[in-house]
């Protein structure tokens, strides 16, 4: 049985909309099903997928109202005309967060990036110090003696 994932839409694909999107891409248990934007020229490039809509468009408005599936819709732009019509048109089941605390959650993301990075190079550190042990050992090169295992910081 697969885990549910939380679904979102996110509205806005400029330059912070792609970054915010880019770091939701790679999150288990994140679907993002819908980004729009009026721009079709903006920075992203969605690669033949489907999701990239103009905004606003009547359709893109019609499927945030009949989706019950979108539980988050992250509106990116800042333009609090748009954030009014999606909390008017969203579907009752969607939360809508504004371009202020999506802003909060990008920052939060890209801590989260930048803590996954180091602990990565720490590990592969760990991972280059074990093999180097293992083949002392089976060289038998290696000291009897307990070694004192520290981090360099």
């Amino acid at each position: 049985m697969s885990e549910r994932k939380d679904v979102i839409a996110l509205v806005g694909a400029g330059k912070g909309g792609v970054a915010i999107l880019e770091m939701l891409l790679v999150i288990p248990g994140i679907e993002v099903k819908y980004v729009f934007d009026i721009d079709p020229k903006g920075p992203w490039d969605p690669s033949g997928e489907e999701a990239r809509n103009r905004l606003p468009d009547g359709r893109v408005l019609r499927r945030l109202s009949t989706d019950p599936e979108v539980d988050l819709i992250l509106e990116v732009t800042g333009k609090p005309e748009v954030f009014d019509t999606l909390r008017r048109v969203k579907h009752e089941r969607s939360s809508l967060l504004v371009a202020g605390a999506t802003r909060i959650i990008f920052h939060l993301l890209d801590e989260q990036r930048r803590v996954t990075q180091r602990l990565e190079k720490y590990k592969r550190t760990l991972e280059e110090r074990i093999i180097e042990r293992t083949e002392e050992i089976e060289r038998g090169t290696g000291s009897c003696r307990r070694r004192s295992w520290t981090t360099r910081r």
